[in-house]
Order: structure tokens, then C-alpha cells, then sequence
């Protein structure tokens, strides 16, 4: 893995580590000898190792370490000298000052050999006779990396490499491979490259750019900018604190770098889909536009809804977690979250929302919503509009608010509604094979529609106030309870129960239009304990075990069609 660092914060640029020529270098020398062999007699070769090769260029000083093979070949007035070697090392000085250093992939260098070199010269610098063109032999200016391409610090960082600046303002550049950039203090400037980068700007305002690869980004400010363009990855921003992904950059990810953390944050996506995950604090995530998924973790956190596909995730026992919606929106399974809200914002748009199996408070806006908690003891709160309320569960509680509000059961539910579960519903709609006791509430309930399908019953125990059943389709059995009750007959079949005495004055309308079942087995033990009074195409229906004021007057049908046409148990 290669590093490179920063070390002294002088605007020195990383780029400049690496030296394309030697032209203008001075004071070139091998040190640090590391081992000899051979001789330097006549007709001889002798090999010396040197560990660093520094030199001055542009008023810097730059160590290049490695191992340096000087080879001498001695003729009788003449001889030759080459050096090649490679270096994994560099430090580069001003003064007594390092500026930066670099560690990591090892660069072959060769300066070539000269020959026909006096003896006299072979006293000289050897380097010097290498490159320096004023020499005694002559020659080029050699390239201290040959075979390498002009931005050689990409070549350098072509695999796994840290960079690191100073406290300063740096800008710094990785290459093609998976780099790790740390801008330290000041205001830097990242650069990813290619690769699977991690870029992490420090203190200061930054500004990253990760490039192609999967890129990580570490920010600590809300002023700091990642850039990223579309086709370049699945990008990550971790937040120290609060951030909002700017517009345009196609970022996938953002999230808390501490997961586990209890700081309150607030993470904003933005026009593109964007996966948002908070800590253990109390967040507020916002995927802005865009298809999102937000993962809240612990803590009482907040989720900001804004498009019907968007993702909210809450593990049991993960706080009191809150959705504001501006859109119908539904909960997924198996994500404890305990109220969704319809956004005032909203005004009276017609809007829905849907829980899940856990215990749900939903509230509505000024519109006609459709509240269904779908499962649990659930609280719904229609607010303002003409809403549907749909219960699953016995003990929930429901408050319509203004207009004219209906509360819906259906399906297999066998519900029992107390005084004090629902208050300011006008209506209730019953369907299905639902089962529902109002037996227990003190107030009436306000008009009340059944109907099934084929094959389906719906079961209703009155209230002890009046009561006004609206039977419409399908089978329907009732218990009217106390009060005096209004019934309209269903055009499949309708059961009427009286159970006891003080059932009161009750209605039925249409009793001819479907099956019609009465049982008056609480009040009367046979057809002679009853009172059949006439009053043209009315018929009064009174009971021995009735009490004073008990009564059945069945509207629109004669004496003769009521008896050919009902059925009467006394069982």
C-alpha cells in the first residue's frame, strides 16, 4: 500500500514528489553505502550499493531511497560507469523542514552507462557524469522515471494508497485504485480517482470528488461538498453531524459514521433515489425526491415522505418513530413505527394512509382520508373531511374529527366497541364476516350499514340507545339491544333478534325484499304469545314477555304477506 503525506503545511503539492528530469537538479549524491564487491583495479568491476540518492531541485532537497547500483569498469586510460537501481522511499525538505513523504510501490530507474570516460573523470560525481551535459563526455538529462507516464503520482497510486495532507488548504489527487485521502485541517480538495475510494477531508470546508468506483466520503461539516456524477458507482457519505446532499450529485447513500451514536442528526437526500441511515439518537431523515429507503435505528426519530415508494425501517423497540407524509402512503410489515401524519402542508388534499400489524396512530388532514391501521390496537384520527376509518381491533380508538366521518369494519374482525373508543363518527359501515357489539357504548352509534357476500355473515349487537341499521346486501343478523331501533331489511337474508324484555320501539322497513328471520325466543314461546295489529299495509307486532313499550311495527307489508313471507322461532 502506498502512503503519502503532507507533513508540513507550505502549499506543497503531492504531485511534486515525483520528478520528471533531473534538469536544474544540483548537489546529486549516493550515501549511506549499503554493500561493495569486486575491484576497482585495471580490467576490473566493482559494484557499490547506495541505500539514498538525494539531490536539490527548485530549492527543495529530495531523498529518493531504496537501493542505487553504481558498476565501474576500469581500462587502462579509460572506463565506463553505470548506475540503475529503484527506490520505495521519498522525503522531500525545505531546509531542515520536511515538507512530504511517500512510502509504498517500488519504481525501477536506470540512468544508463557512459563509456570512454577518462580515468581522471571516474574521480568526478558519477551522477554527474550521467546527466549534466557540460560534463567531460557529455550526454542528456536523465528521467528519474523512466518508462513512466507524465502524472506519475496516478501511477504511483494505481493500487491501495493513503494520502494525507497537512493543516493547511491541500489539494490532493489518488489515482486508479482504491485510495484512502485524508485532507487533515484547512480547506481541502479531494480527488479520487479511480477505484473504490475513501476520501475524508477533515476539519475545514471540503470539497470531494470520488470518480468512478464506489466511493466513500467522511464529512464533519454541513458546508462540506461531495461531487459525484451519474454511472460513477455506489457512493457513500458518512455524517459526523447533520448534511444534506447537494442537487445534482448522484450519491446513493448517506448515513450517520457512528451508527451506534446518540447525537440528533438530520439527513436530507436529495432528487435521486437515496438510501438514508441514522444512529441510536433522535434523527430526522428526508429523502428529498426520489424513490427512498430511511432506516432510523434507535432513538425517537422522524422520517419526512414525500413519494409512495419511499422505504421506511424500524426495528421493535427501536423509540417512538414518527412519518410525516405528503403522500397516500402505506407502512411495511414488520416495522414498528407508531404514527404516520398526513402533512398540514397537505390542506385538504384526499390522502390515505395504512399501518401494519403493530399498534399505529394515523392522522389525517383536512381532506376525506382513509385511515386503516391494518392490525393492533390503533389510534385513528380522521381530523378535518368526510373520512373512513377502518377498525381491525377491539380497544381501538378513533376520533373523526370534522365532517361527516365513517368507521369501517370488515373481514373476520369481531369487534367490541366501549363509551370512549370512538368519538365524533357519524356512520358505520360493516362488511364481510364482521362481528360487531355495540352493546357497551352509552351513546348512540349513529347510523349503522351492514352488508356481505355470498357466503358471509355480518353480526350486530345494538347499542342500548336508538339505533339505525342499514342492511343492504348479503346476510346480516342483529340483535337491536335497548332503545328504539330502525331497521332496513337486506336483500339477502335478515335475522332480527329480541332477546329480552325492553327492547323497545322498533322499525323495520323493507322487511319484504330479502329472507327475513324473526326471533322473538326472549319475549315469546310460541305464535300465541303474540299481537298481530293491523294498520293498512302495517302490521304491529307485540309480545307477551315484552315489556309495556315493546314493539315490532314491520312497514309495508300486509298481515298475511308478514306471516307468508317471515319466519318466526321462539328457540
Amino acid at each position: 500500500m502506498a502512503v503519502a503525506n503532507v507533513v508540513t503545511p507550505n502549499g506543497f503539492d503531492l504531485q511534486n514528489l515525483w520528478v520528471n528530469n533531473l534538469r536544474g537538479a544540483e548537489n546529486l549524491k549516493l550515501g549511506v553505502e549499503l554493500s561493495r564487491s569486486g575491484s576497482p583495479g585495471l580490467g576490473q568491476t566493482q559494484t557499490i550499493v547506495y541505500r539514498d540518492l538525494s539531490f536539490v531541485k527548485d530549492g527543495l532537497t529530495y531523498v529518493y531511497s531504496g537501493e542505487w547500483e553504481v558498476r565501474y569498469d576500469r581500462g587502462l586510460l579509460i572506463g565506463s560507469v553505470g548506475v540503475s537501481g529503484h527506490y520505495d522511499s521519498i522525503k522531500v525538505s525545505s531546509g531542515s523542514t520536511q515538507l512530504a513523504n511517500y512510502r509504498g510501490e517500488e519504481f525501477e530507474v536506470d540512468f544508463g552507462t557512459r563509456g570512454n570516460i577518462p580515468l581522471v573523470d571516474l574521480l568526478l560525481n558519477v551522477l554527474s557524469l550521467l546527466i549534466n551535459p557540460q560534463g567531460p563526455t557529455g550526454g542528456s538529462y536523465a528521467n528519474l522515471n523512466t518508462d513512466r507516464t507524465p502524472n506519475l503520482s496516478e501511477l504511483a497510486f494505481a493500487k491501495a494508497d493513503v494520502i494525507r495532507g497537512s493543516v493547511n488548504a491541500d489539494t490532493l489527487r489518488g489515482g486508479n485504485g482504491d485510495d484512502r485521502i485524508f485532507g487533515g485541517d484547512g480547506d481541502d480538495t479531494l480527488y479520487g480517482g479511480g477505484g473504490n475510494d475513501r476520501l475524508d477531508g477533515g476539519s475545514g470546508i471540503d470539497t470531494m470528488r470520488g470518480g468512478a468506483g464506489n466511493d466513500i466520503y467522511i464529512v464533519d461539516s454541513a458546508s462540506d461538498i461531495v461531487i459525484e456524477a451519474a454511472g460513477e458507482g455506489t457512493d457513500t457519505v458518512l455524517s459526523v453531524g447533520s448534511y444534506t446532499l447537494a442537487a445534482g450529485q448522484h450519491i446513493e447513500r448517506l448515513q450517520a459514521l457512528d451508527a451506534r451514536g446518540t447525537a440528533e442528526l438530520r439527513l436530507t437526500g436529495n432528487e435521486f433515489a437515496n438510501t438514508l441511515r441514522g444512529n441510536d439518537g433522535a434523527n430526522v431523515l428526508d429523502g428529498g425526491g426520489g424513490a427512498d429507503v430511511m432506516w432510523g435505528y434507535g432513538g425517537d426519530d422522524g422520517y419526512r415522505v414525500d413519494n409512495v415508494r419511499d422505504r421506511v425501517l424500524e426495528s421493535v423497540g427501536g423509540g417512538y418513530d414518527t412519518v410525516w407524509t405528503t403522500v397516500s402512503y402505506v407502512l411495511e410489515a414488520r416495522q414498528e413505527i407508531e404514527k404516520v401524519v398526513i402533512s398540514p402542508s397537505t390542506g385538504t388534499q384526499a390522502l390515505n394512509l395504512r399501518g401494519n400489524e403493530f399498534v399505529n396512530e394515523l392522522v389525517g388532514n383536512e381532506g376525506n382520508n382513509l385511515l386503516d391501521g391494518r392490525g393492533g390496537k390503533d389510534i385513528l384520527f380522521g381530523m378535518g373531511g368526510d373520512d373512513r376509518l377502518v377498525v381491525h381491533e377491539t380497544g381501538t380508538k378513533v376520533d373523526g374529527g370534522t365532517g361527516t366521518d365513517t368507521v369501517i369494519v370488515r373481514g373476520n374482525s369481531d369487534i367490541v366497541f366501549r363509551t370512549g373508543d370512538v368519538i365524533n363518527v357519524e356512520r358505520y359501515l360493516i362488511e364481510q364476516n364482521a362481528t360487531v357489539d355495540f352493546s357497551l357504548l352509552a351513546q348512540t352509534p349513529g347510523e349503522i350499514s351492514a352488508r356481505s357476500a355470498p357466503g358471509q355473515e355480518v353480526t350486530i349487537i345494538g347499542s342500548r340507545s336508538a339505533d339505525r341499521i342499514m342492511m343492504s346486501d348479503g346476510d346480516i343478523d342483529v340483535t337491536g339491544g335497548r332503545g328504539n331501533d330502525v331497521y332496513y331489511a337486506s336483500t339477502g337474508r335478515t335475522t332480527l333478534h329480541f332477546e329480552s324484555a325492553g327492547f323497545g320501539r322498533d322499525t323495520l322497513h323493507n322487511g319484504g325484499r330479502g329472507e327475513l328471520v324473526l326471533d322473538f325466543s326472549g319475549v315469546a314461546d310460541s305464535m300465541d304469545d303474540l299481537t298481530f295489529t293491523v294498520s293498512g299495509r302495517d302490521v304491529l307486532i307485540t309480545a307477551a314477555g315484552g315489556g309495556s313499550g315493546d314493539s315490532l311495527l314491520v312497514k309495508g307489508m300486509t298481515l298475511a304477506q308478514l306471516t307468508a313471507h317471515a319466519e318466526f322461532t321462539f328457540v
